[in-house]
């Protein structure tokens, strides 16, 4: 029981990020941990599980090659194709991948990091829409609701794609922020050509608007519009 109770603590606050709440007590409820072997170091205060870690019920599947748990610090490191996926009672679910991730239970901020792929999010909608995202770092601050990302930006719908340094999710407004090496949205469906560059961007997540701050610029193929 402490061993799921231990590992459970690091997807509750990975997606607690992306939702308004998590039910702790149904979050236990069926809840299955796996792995090769499970380790107390009880000199140095930490709990270690290798090989083929996984944690799964009906609202969460955890996996990942490694796992360590420093009781002294609340600390957590996941290592080696970390993935994670949240379903939600609306039929909604967030799906992650990386190479490593870190969480700091004190501070409620956790950190994800690119191996040779970048940290690759997708959103899934209950009406069949996908939302992904791409980038070499995350951070999650769970006190602001809001999730960092850094480095080589990419945000993907089925009608367009946003490239940007960086981006900053604030899931109070359900806005992602795109800044850095001159944000550009490009429209990539037919009749829905069209790239606007400018300062800053801003993507509306349900609504699938885009707002274009600061000396805005681009073009828009209006070949099928009627006159």
């Amino acid at each position: 029981m402490i061993k799921n109770i231990l590992l459970s603590l690091v997807v509750i606050f990975i997606f607690t990020a992306f939702s308004n709440a998590v039910d702790k007590d149904k979050f236990l409820m069926g809840s299955i941990v796996k792995s090769k072997s499970w380790k107390i170091d009880r000199k140095n205060n930490k709990e270690i599980f290798k090989g083929d870690v996984s944690f799964k019920n009906q609202y969460y599947d955890l996996k990942s090659d490694y796992a360590e748990y420093d009781h002294k610090t609340k600390y957590w490191d996941l290592n080696g194709n970390v993935y994670c996926q949240r379903f939600f009672q609306n039929k909604t679910s967030i799906e992650l991948n990386c190479e490593r991730g870190v969480f700091f239970e004190e501070f409620e901020n956790a950190a994800l990091y690119k191996g040779t792929n970048p940290i690759k999010t997708v959103y899934f909608s209950n009406d069949g829409r996908t939302l992904s995202s791409y980038c070499d770092e995350v951070n999650i601050d769970n006190k602001t609701n809001r999730i960092d990302f850094k480095n080589n930006f990419i945000l993907e719908t089925q009608k367009s794609h946003a490239y940007s340094a960086n981006a900053l999710y604030d899931n109070n407004k359900d806005i992602f922020t795109l800044s850095g090496s001159k944000p550009v949205v490009v429209g990539m469906e037919k009749g829905y050509n069209f790239a606007i560059q400018g300062d800053i961007l801003k993507f509306y997540k349900d609504k699938n608007d885009i707002e274009v701050l600061g000396r805005a610029k681009g073009w828009a193929d209006i070949s099928n519009i009627k006159r």
